[in-house]
C-alpha cells in the first residue's frame, strides 16, 4: 500500500502539522509559520479552514486585547454576558438590534470584536468609541440571522482587539 493511499495519513498529517506549526519559537511567542497562516487566514473572509482553525485561534489569542474561547455561564437567547479577559461584554438581542456593550474596567480600549465559532465561521464586528468607560455598538442582528446566532452562541470564541 502506497502512502497516499493510507485513510488515515491525511488526518495524521493534519493533526501533526497544526500541533507543529501552533508551537512557539519562544515562550510569550508566535513562531514564524503561525504568523505566516494568519496573514492567510485574514485573507479568507469569513471562514477559517478547519485545517487553521487551531492555528488562528493560537494566533488571534495572542495577539487580542482580550480573549474568551467560551461563555462561562448560561445565557438566554437575547442577552449573553462573558468576560473577555480583562473586559466585561454583553451582547443583548432587543427586537431588531443586537446591543453590544463592552465594559473596559480601565483597560485599553478595543476597536474591533471578532467572534469565531467552533465551525470556523468568523464576524468582525467594529466597535463605537467608548464613553464613560463602556462602548455600545448597534448593529441589525434581526436582518441578519448568522450575525445573530455567532453573537449568542455561548461556544464561539471571542476576542477583542
Amino acid at each position: 500500500m502506497m502512502a497516499s493511499d493510507d485513510p488515515l495519513r491525511d488526518g495524521f498529517v493534519d493533526r501533526l502539522a497544526a500541533s507543529t506549526l501552533s508551537a512557539s519559537d519562544a515562550p510569550g511567542g508566535l513562531s514564524t509559520a503561525a504568523a505566516l497562516a494568519k496573514i492567510r487566514a485574514d485573507d479568507l473572509g469569513d471562514v477559517v479552514p478547519v485545517g487553521l482553525l487551531r492555528l488562528y485561534r493560537a494566533v488571534r489569542a495572542a495577539e487580542a486585547l482580550g480573549h474568551s474561547p467560551a461563555a462561562r455561564a448560561a445565557a438566554s437567547d437575547e442577552t449573553m454576558t462573558r468576560a473577555v479577559g480583562p473586559y466585561a461584554v454583553t451582547v443583548t438581542i432587543a427586537g431588531t438590534v443586537a446591543i453590544i456593550l463592552v465594559a473596559l474596567g480601565g483597560a485599553p480600549e478595543p476597536s474591533r470584536l471578532e467572534v469565531l465559532t467552533q465551525a470556523g465561521e468568523r464576524l468582525a464586528v467594529p466597535l463605537e468609541a467608548a464613553a464613560g468607560g463602556e462602548s455600545e455598538t448597534l448593529i441589525p442582528a434581526a436582518k441578519d440571522a448568522r450575525s445573530r446566532r455567532m453573537l449568542t452562541d455561548p461556544t464561539a470564541s471571542f476576542y477583542l482587539f
